[in-house]
């Protein structure tokens, strides 16, 4: 397959696009979506379910329950175009995007708070939010600003909401506050001694020296002590955390959380890295930057060729209706409980679901790992995965899946069409 014509793979990207943009677009507020049948059908929960927590806080196991995560995303991954492959409808679709990421973060009473989805009525939506759907709202807006795209008064808009974000999780110790009762309090946060988190609160960190100009010097003088902070003086510091990598293993291997975890959660803090390393200006920080960017790269490069195990026309379908775990519904008054309520479907909503377990393992894995070594900026690493991308993006139809998750092609640079 690596003498596939060149044109067959901006074909294929391109094709990704449209096939999301047909499918997996909410098609009032603009976010993307999880999944969908082959024809666009969903169900989305509607104000009465977000308002009862059904099927449970987080709206797991919904077509919506990772809107600010994968439209901050999509969102990088369009900005990113330039011009020679920048479509007309590429500039639109990313300005969309934005409006939908921005109503996700203004849509919640709590500061700092950016929600996953919005019902019918506008208002509602599940109350716990994360810092898997936090990190790529921040990060897709950067994209976005660095674009060219937005106008001087979208800018000013955009640029006020990452800084208000930003304070008000400094002001939480970076934890992500949920928009409901006094037993929703936080969940999930950037403070954690691990490579999954370490980039996502020194990102943060650095670009708001880039934005919030008149408070530079404080946010840089901060991102060195984080850099250098350690877990209560023990262990490493986030810096070193930084270098050292993921850990992932080998496919195969147990997939665990912080090390060696799944290539679509994690794919943020390898991109947070590849900012910083771009924008930071001590060399010997730099070079342990890119020490990290490689060793996940590397890493990554092993899943890829996965993807020769994905049938086109393997027949099982997907479960689309994930009403049905309403029989494991109860009242969700803490965020513990939303937690056990939403675990106790995942069993119910795995096992019945075979389908979304081959696309995982076999689509939206060996795509994600193809993204974080691109993102290593390695050129050995970048060279050895390159056709093994190429062979991916054309393998899959795109139009036969059922999980929005190849979107990540979009973050793909078009230049990989050029030998």
């Amino acid at each position: 397959m690596d003498d596939m014509r060149h044109g067959d793979v901006r074909q294929a990207i391109g094709a990704a696009e449209d096939e999301i943009f047909r499918r997996f677009v909410h098609p009032r507020f603009g976010f993307l979506l999880d999944y969908a049948g082959r024809n666009g059908e969903a169900d989305f929960p509607d104000a009465a379910d977000m308002q009862a927590c059904r099927p449970n806080a987080m709206a797991w196991w919904t077509p919506v329950e990772n809107g600010a995560f994968f439209t901050g995303l999509m969102l990088a991954g369009l900005s990113a175009r330039p011009e020679p492959w920048r479509r007309p409808q590429t500039v639109d679709r990313a300005r969309g995007l934005a409006r939908a990421l921005m109503r996700l973060g203004t849509v919640g009473d709590r500061p700092g708070f950016v929600a996953r989805s919005i019902a019918e009525d506008g208002k509602s939506h599940p109350p716990v939010g994360s810092d898997d759907q936090t990190s790529p709202w921040l990060y897709g807006f950067w994209r976005y600003l660095k674009s060219g795209i937005p106008t001087a008064e979208e800018r000013e808009t955009i640029t006020g909401a990452m800084i208000g974000l930003c304070r008000a999780l400094m002001e939480t110790g970076w934890s992500m506050p949920c928009d409901a009762g006094p037993g929703f309090g936080y969940r999930g946060s950037w403070a954690h001694f691990n490579f999954v988190h370490a980039p996502r609160l020194l990102f943060a960190h650095r670009i708001m020296a880039e934005l919030d100009t008149a408070n530079r010097d404080r946010w840089l003088r901060l991102y060195a002590e984080r850099l250098h902070e350690r877990d209560n003086n023990k262990g490493p510091s986030r810096l070193e955390l930084c270098a050292r990598g993921a850990l992932y293993g080998n496919p195969g291997s147990w997939i665990g959380y912080p090390d060696n975890p799944p290539f679509w959660i994690s794919a943020t803090a390898q991109a947070g890295l590849a900012e910083m390393a771009a924008l930071e200006t001590d060399p010997a920080i730099a070079e342990m930057f890119r020490a990290g960017l490689r060793a996940n790269g590397e890493a990554a490069i092993h899943y890829i060729s996965q993807h020769r195990w994905f049938d086109n026309d393997e027949p099982t379908a997907y479960r689309l209706d994930w009403r049905g775990l309403n029989a494991h519904w109860r009242e969700q008054p803490d965020i513990d409980t939303a937690l056990a309520v939403a675990n106790r479907q995942r069993l119910d909503w795995f096992r019945s679901n075979p389908r979304k377990i081959y696309e995982e393992h076999l689509m939206r894995e060996p795509l994600w790992a193809g993204w974080i070594a691109l993102l290593s900026g390695d050129a050995d690493v970048v060279a050895r995965a390159t056709p093994l991308i190429r062979a991916a993006v054309q393998h899959y139809r795109w139009e036969r899946l059922y999980s929005g998750a190849f979107f990540v092609t979009a973050l793909y640079p078009m230049g990989l069409a050029e030998g």
